[in-house]
């Protein structure tokens, strides 16, 4: 069967894709328990449902409506799973992985125009549209199914300053790929990447001495408490908002240890999903360039987190560096070879034989050509000895090399 629409709020059901073919009973189960309006199909693309022949009109309309008290009624009928193909290896960025980077190329253009919005309405005063923010949340989702790394890493090495909005995509996709790893149910990866997108809203409304939405995330707008108090006053007033994503907004700056603000909360008292957004809001913070300058490699953020776990619920900070790798995308280390590389995309089957770029070799001390190396099928002629050092060498711009180096390796 194919479903054309579920219509009312996501919240309502636990589907992601509100159009899939449904082939999968326990699918028409979770689908006949839930609270939608109703169901619209497609019958030129899909089965219909089995219905007495008194009740088949004579122009049977595409696509065809369906209500919960009508379509509990009829059932499916035999149904059988499509086998799933065996996995391939890939050579580095193969064209499939290119056309991977490239939608999330488009769905970050998207996202970033879609939460500029609802975050400039709110500026404006207007309440927080839960139905406009919806789909930012599912294109991120289903960029991370094809391809855990691409959005992420994506947001990691683009030129130019970080701001509000970029940070609100960058948490939303981190929430999404922790919650993965977590195995939480459709709707708690839902609510973390809602709650990771929206959890900030208020540091658009700080003063502009210390905030400027389009500007630098600086290091006293994360500090300043006040935007947690605005974020969830204006989260409070809008329709639809589930309450655990507006307690992630007044709870993800208190930590484990009771060292956090607000209210200097201790473990007992701090949810699951705050636990969440607090490590993933740590950690693009740390790798964010801010008013000073200042920016983290990815990989040595991870070890900053690891060092202050006391903070941090431990057993989702482990399941935060398995979802995005010892080394994410973005990383500078340094190969056996005498070669700096950076990571461009992750490993699916571990965490320590990523995708790389070369871009220096550290024996002539200069910037060379760079060479693409999939450290899992290079045979162990090469291997990451550890994090990059950049000190003493010839890079001004980290940023823009980043965003360069990452260009090369979808060129190639």
């Amino acid at each position: 069967m194919f479903i054309q629409q579920l219509e009312g709020s996501w919240f309502k059901h636990p589907f992601w894709r509100k159009k899939f073919v449904l082939i999968d009973p326990r699918q028409l189960r979770d689908l006949q328990c839930s609270d939608i309006d109703g169901v619209i199909i497609d019958t030129e693309k899909g089965r219909d449902v089995v219905v007495e022949a008194s009740e088949v009109p004579l122009e049977r309309p595409v696509p065809r409506v369906l209500r919960p008290a009508r379509f509990q009624q009829h059932s499916l009928g035999p149904v059988r799973t499509l086998p799933s193909a065996p996995a391939q290896p890939t050579a580095p960025f193969a064209p499939a992985v290119r056309r991977e980077f490239g939608k999330a190329l488009r769905v970050v253009g998207r996202t970033e125009m879609a939460v500029s919005r609802v975050f400039l309405e709110s500026r404006l005063g207007k309440a927080v549209n839960v139905k406009r923010v919806e789909p930012v949340v599912e294109e991120v989702f289903q960029s991370l199914q094809e391809n855990p790394h691409a959005f992420g890493g994506l947001m990691r090495c683009r030129d130019g300053v970080p701001t509000v909005y970029r940070h609100a995509m960058a948490v939303s996709a981190l929430m999404i790929s922790l919650a993965m790893r977590m195995k939480l149910a459709p709707r708690e990866i839902r609510l973390a990447g809602m709650a990771g997108l929206m959890m900030d809203i208020g540091l658009g409304h700080l003063p502009e001495s210390i905030q400027c939405p389009d500007g630098p995330l600086t290091t006293d707008a994360r500090q300043d408490p006040h935007h947690i108090v605005l974020g969830y006053d204006i989260l409070r007033a809008a329709e639809g908002l589930p309450e655990e994503i507006m307690q992630v907004c007044l709870n993800h700056h208190e930590r484990m240890d009771g060292s956090g603000y607000p209210a200097g909360l201790g473990a007992a008292s701090i949810d699951r999903f705050s636990r969440m957004a607090g490590i993933c809001d740590s950690f693009d913070n740390l790798i964010s360039f801010d008013g000073n300058g200042e920016a983290l490699d990815p990989a040595r953020a991870l070890q900053v987190l690891a060092d202050a776990q006391a903070q941090y619920d431990t057993d989702i900070l482990a399941a935060f560096i398995e979802s995005v790798g010892t080394y994410p995308v973005g990383s500078v280390v340094e190969l056996r070879s005498g070669h700096l590389a950076m990571v461009v995309n992750g490993d699916p089957d571990g965490t320590d034989l990523p995708i790389v770029r070369t871009f220096y070799d550290l024996l002539s001390q200069r910037r060379v050509q760079g060479e693409t190396v999939n450290l899992r099928h290079c045979y162990g002629q090469d291997r990451i000895v550890g994090i990059g050092n950049l000190s003493g060498l010839e890079l001004d711009n980290m940023e823009a090399l980043r965003e360069a180096v990452m260009a090369e390796a979808l060129k190639a």
